[in-house]
């Protein structure tokens, strides 16, 4: 079973067709994207938050949204084995992108971003394991503010963040793009070497799915 997104495509068009913006979503990638590593496969995007080698075989890329039980339950049962038996070993490239299906997860995602590139997984990680101290608050912004406090991003840093509408139009435009590119519906979904694979999987599909993949040794 997946989580199907409370953004629609429509919402998101809405929202990044406005003149302000697109501006901003435009300033915010000359100001923040970064070149892709050497050798990284035509997958992957400059700014792409990601980990392994940029020159494995398979590229996996996730998109998931910080309030999706799915993606939660990804990230806790299923995301380390999957890591220490394909990234580590420079089996696989693995990118996260945000696809958030409403307000909380898209702040949660700001959250993440707001700690910059070499804290933006484990803020994630966090995020999904303080799941239910977050997502069942109705102040979310307070217990949000206090995992970022924890991970060394202050009230004012994170307050700066939420408000900051480059850094939203770049997520949100990443979820845009999931839909006209990959036809991305719910989360967690994962595009495999350009292929979709919608809905949550355990390390034996993994398995099943990338050993086919590798390149024989």
């Amino acid at each position: 079973m997946t989580d199907k997104p409370l953004i629609s495509r429509r919402s998101l068009l809405t929202v990044l067709t406005g003149t302000a913006v697109v501006a901003a979503a435009s300033s915010y990638t000359l100001a923040y994207a970064w070149a892709k590593p050497s050798g990284a496969a035509s997958w992957e995007n400059p700014g792409d938050m990601a980990v392994g080698n940029p020159e494995s075989p398979i590229v996996v890329i996730e998109y998931f949204s910080l309030t999706c039980p799915h993606c939660m339950r990804f990230h806790r049962e299923t995301y380390a084995a999957f890591r220490r038996q394909y990234v580590e070993t420079g089996k696989v490239r693995y990118i996260l992108r945000d696809y958030p299906f409403n307000a909380p997860a898209l702040d949660a995602a700001k959250l993440a971003h707001c700690g910059g590139p070499e804290r933006y997984f484990p803020f994630i990680e966090t995020l999904f394991e303080q799941f239910e101290k977050w997502t069942g608050r109705g102040d979310y912004i307070a217990a949000l503010t206090k995992i970022g406090e924890f991970g060394g991003v202050s009230e004012a840093a994170f307050k700066a963040c939420l408000n900051d509408k480059q850094l939203e139009a770049r997520i949100l435009s990443i979820a845009l793009e999931a839909e006209t590119k990959y036809n991305i519906q719910s989360t967690p979904s994962f595009v495999i070497n350009g292929k979709l694979h919608a809905g949550e999987m355990r390390i034996e599909k993994f398995a099943k799915i990338l050993d086919a993949l590798l390149p024989e040794s």
